[in-house]
């Protein structure tokens, strides 16, 4: 199964000046947990609800705060003709639930988003692949070195 059949495409994405507030709301309205964060026409980085979470409200910063000073500037990534099991590795050493996916390793640009739970449902509207049920078993499991495999 390739990335591009399980994938969500048409992602929202903001610039590094959005309002926090505004990414919020634009995570809510698409109903993600991920927002790119692009300018003049690259990604620049990536604003999950857990950097809102922590990097904004728990030190205090409120809803003007701008992207730009949250944001996490490595973008994970992976293309939307890549196999779902190698996404899945990846997603577990990463410790992440979630990619951007680019069209290609020349154009890289924005295709869309892929999480796990895109993964899970994929997999079992096609008849549970017991190879991705396994490394979806994995990627969530606890890391008894750390707080979680895919934070």
């Amino acid at each position: 199964m390739q990335v591009q059949s399980v994938m969500s495409s048409s992602p929202a994405y903001s610039a590094p000046e959005d309002a926090l507030e505004v990414i919020a709301q634009q995570m809510e309205a698409h109903h993600t947990g991920i927002i790119p964060i692009g300018e003049n026409n690259r990604l620049v980085g990536m604003i999950t609800d857990r950097d809102i979470a922590l990097r904004a409200v728990a030190k205090g910063k409120g809803p003007d705060t701008k992207a730009r000073d949250i944001m996490t500037q490595e973008v994970l990534y992976c293309f939307e003709d890549h196999d779902v099991k190698d996404v899945l590795n990846n997603m577990k050493e990463q410790k992440v639930h979630r990619l951007i996916v680019l069209d290609n390793e020349k154009n890289k640009q924005l295709k869309g988003m892929i999480s796990i739970s895109d993964i899970a449902k994929a997999n079992a509207q096609a008849g549970n692949d017991n190879e991705i049920s396994a490394a979806l078993d994995d990627c969530m499991q606890r890391d008894t070195r750390q707080a979680a495999c895919c934070a």
